[in-house]
């Protein structure tokens, strides 16, 4: 890792993004060799929410980043940790030492335990399969050798965690004073928790109300001193808690709102609006930091702060870097910042060579891609319409590379085109008034083989689909073609959603309300290695196909397409449809069909709202749905599925119950998924999410192996009724002479039961967890792992 020396005292550093080696505790890792795949997470660090020292080790909390492990020697020696390692989410909210172990809350994602965190480091996830954990704030300690755990929830109350068994979730219903917990603080066997409508004590099983002469009943942070009082930071300032006297006294005439406390040695370290205050007892003092803003602190064998910093770009847009900064003094300080992607919303991808490109969807206009030894951001805003220099504002809903590399960009909201050069990076903006494009509205962009590009345009332009023909003379109306809106069967109301070049005279539209478009360039007496005919309509062949023969998908719902390597025609939408085309009878016929997965034993998809598709060097099909990303192996009656998602979030929602039998599932970092794209050789995939962008490398598709043998496998009976079946539960599908070694998790991502060498038909599970008790009714996850290859499926457990 590279770490550069800047000006006084400021460093800035590459945080590692690694390959994904250990993957949520309910399935782990796990993917046949014949067909191996890596992934790589990408993510933002524009903010630093949270920071912790322990043992030597600094932790710090990123909004959407994931984990940053340091020494706290070396700070700059960065190891980024996410949801696609070891970490339940990417949306760090907080952190917490119990005694024992270290605590990450997360948005949305649910809770993670890390144990020996100067040491080999244990992590287990803690998630639900019923809601989406809204972690707002953790504390915790250990009473009588029993580690106890509270966990705050948007909108959901408090939940308790005891010796790593999740308990009770008390709520307003128990006596809370609101379910909207914004902080904790644990005192002896006290636990104290601060909301928009005060602080209520839960002592002895029972929740009381203690507000009496707080100042302002929103409670941003509670934090314990070092001689064990109560404080609470609110909007009017900090406040000190008599427990004897059963009220509130402001400390010291601070009445700043306060955001985060953090107490050490008999000092008090407060977090302002934008600065940092030292009270050693007697006097408060300013602690210089950073130039950007505080938004984290905590007062360790160091002081410790994070939050943002500010850099002027160029282009006149501000970049933020997630910072941490240690303070040898009040006025001495060392800084790091986070070189990360400057895309808080990822939504158009593309790849040029090796390098991902990501554009955002707000309107700030980034387009990111790593360079050599740091994040590169486009951000530009248009200061003349006219000016080719300047990208405007826009929403960057795709993004595809050229035949040479340059990455064309499908602005949003009345903006238009933009190209990125990518041996220098030069940005060209094209619009309406510097060139031959007249739609404003580009919801969709690919790059014909020849190099010509093809924008779609949804309803609110009038030209649904312009083709710039002559990339280098974008400038000349001439150069554009505008193909006419009748060839497309399109109105007023119409969407263009998507095209891909099946040959290269041919191209397919995916046309919103009408169906697949086939525009033969060229015509039926011309070949694919003829000159193409662009602006010359009187030889063209335009054909509307509404049906498939054989499938059941709307094709006036196709969303995505993509080109099979046997020619054959891949939509999704409603669904995932390849289908074959017959010129001649001018028929399309099914080959492979599949929906959004209902039923466990029925081969299906993540979900049927299809987005976006991408196909890989070895054939396989890459389908981007709404909640999740799959590969689709082989065709017709020999298709497989594999299932990549982020597992929280997908069993978050009652609408998905159905599990994988397939040979890997893995988090993605995400809840809605948007693009898909491959790199020109098509071994990298990369793919975007409202939460960050993967990029998964593809290997070889050797065939046979042990991946083949693992995905035979299963168990029986299933349902299993606990201890009334003779012998246990079993395994099948494997070889006589392979053994497996067999975990069951509970749909909470907890492990219940472990084997080692399992042989098939051997009894190896009766129903009971690791310390011997009988396991309740429900759903649970069984993962097989032969030869380091692994296979998920459910398990019902009746009693």
């Amino acid at each position: 890792m590279k770490v550069d020396t800047k000006r006084h005292g400021r460093k800035r550093v590459t945080a590692a993004v690694g390959i994904a080696a250990v993957v949520l505790a309910v399935l782990g890792a796990g993917q046949g060799a014949a067909q191996s795949v890596s992934f790589e997470q990408l993510l933002i660090a524009r903010e630093t929410t949270a920071v912790l020292e322990r043992d030597g080790v600094v932790i710090a909390g990123i909004a959407g980043g994931g984990l940053l492990f340091a020494p706290a020697a070396d700070p700059g020696a960065w190891q980024r940790l996410s949801a696609g390692d070891e970490l339940s989410g990417n949306d760090v909210s907080d952190l917490a030492w119990t005694g024992e172990n270290v605590w990450v809350a997360t948005r949305g994602g649910g809770l993670t335990r890390i144990t020996d965190v100067a040491g080999a480091r244990d992590f287990r996830q803690f998630a639900s399969s019923r809601n989406a954990l809204d972690v707002t704030a953790v504390a915790g300690n250990v009473v009588n050798g029993v580690e106890r755990v509270y966990y705050g929830l948007a909108g959901g109350g408090v939940g308790l965690i005891s010796d790593g068994a999740p308990r009770t979730v008390y709520t307003t219903n128990d006596g809370l004073v609101s379910d909207d917990v914004t902080t904790l603080a644990v005192i002896g066997d006290v636990l104290y928790v601060g909301t928009p409508q005060g602080v209520s004590r839960f002592a002895d099983n029972f929740f009381t109300t203690v507000n009496d002469s707080l100042g302002d009943l929103g409670i941003n942070d509670l934090a314990v001193e070092s001689d064990g009082h109560l404080l609470a930071g609110t909007e009017s300032g900090l406040f000190r808690w008599d427990e004897a006297g059963e009220t509130w006294s402001v400390v010291a005439g601070q009445t700043n709102p306060v955001r985060e406390i953090s107490c050490r040695d008999g000092f008090i370290y407060v977090r302002l609006a934008g600065t940092i205050r030292e009270f050693d007892g007697s006097v408060w003092r300013v602690v210089s930091g950073p130039t950007g803003q505080v938004t984290a602190l905590h007062a360790g064998a160091s002081l410790w702060s994070g939050g943002t910093i500010v850099t002027d770009d160029p282009t006149g847009f501000d970049l933020r870097s997630a910072y941490l900064a240690r303070h040898a003094s009040v006025t001495s300080f060392t800084h790091w910042e986070v070189d990360a992607m400057q895309t808080p919303s990822p939504w158009g991808v593309a790849m040029s060579g090796d390098t991902p490109y990501i554009g955002t969807f707000s309107f700030e206009s980034v387009l990111s891609h790593p360079g050599a030894d740091a994040w590169v951001h486009n951000r530009f805003q248009s200061t003349s319409s006219t000016d080719p220099t300047r990208l405007p504002a826009g929403q960057i809903l795709s993004a595809e590379a050229g035949p040479d590399g340059d990455v064309w960009i499908g602005l949003y909201s009345g903006t238009g085109l933009g190209r990125v050069d990518a041996e220098d990076g030069t940005v060209t903006a094209m619009n309406r008034l510097n060139s031959g494009l007249r739609g404003q509205h580009v919801i969709n962009v690919r790059v014909h083989p020849d190099g010509p590009v093809i924008t779609m345009h949804d309803q609110t332009d009038t030209l649904k689909v312009e083709i710039l023909v002559d990339p280098a003379n974008w400038s000349s109306a001439g150069s554009w073609l505008a193909v006419p809106n009748a060839r497309l069967g399109a109105v007023e109301s119409t969407d263009i959603n998507d095209t891909v070049v099946q040959r290269r005279d041919v191209i397919w539209f995916a046309v919103s309300d009408v169906g697949l478009v086939r525009w033969d360039i060229n015509g039926a007496s011309a070949g694919p290695d003829d000159p193409l005919t662009w602006f010359d309509d009187s030889d063209d062949s335009w054909i509307t196909v509404t049906s498939v023969t054989g499938a059941s998908q709307s094709l006036g719902a196709a969303f995505a397409l993509e080109a099979g390597a046997d020619g054959t025609i891949w939509v999704g939408g409603n669904g995932l449809l390849q289908f074959r085309y017959d010129e001649a009878a001018r028929r399309a016929t099914a080959v492979t069909s599949l929906l959004g997965k209902e039923l466990v034993d029925v081969i299906g998809l993540v979900d049927g709202n299809v987005v976006d598709l991408a196909r890989d060097f070895n054939g396989d099909m890459w389908v981007a749905a709404s909640t999740g990303v799959n590969r689709v192996r082989g065709s017709g009656a020999g298709v497989e599925v594999d299932a990549y998602l982020d597992l929280a979030n997908y069993m978050a929602s009652d609408a998905n119950r159905a599990f994988y039998s397939s040979s890997a599932i893995r988090p993605l970092p995400g809840q809605v998924y948007r693009r898909i794209c491959a790199s020109a050789d098509r071994r990298r995939i990369l793919v975007s999410a409202n939460q960050g962008v993967s990029l998964i490398t593809v290997g070889r598709d050797t065939g046979g192996g042990a991946g083949g043998a693992v995905a035979t496998a299963y168990v029986y009976p299933n349902p299993y009724l606990g201890g009334q079946v003779d012998g246990g539960l079993k395994l099948g599908g494997l070889d006589g002479d392979v053994t497996a070694r067999v975990e069951i998790y509970n749909l909470e991502g907890q492990l219940v039961y472990q084997a080692e060498d399992v042989a098939p038909g051997e009894g190896f599970w009766t129903g009971i967890n690791r310390v011997g008790q009988d396991v309740t009714t429900g759903m649970y996850l069984v993962r097989v792992v032969v030869d380091g290859m692994a296979q998920a499926f459910p398990l019902s457990v009746v009693r």
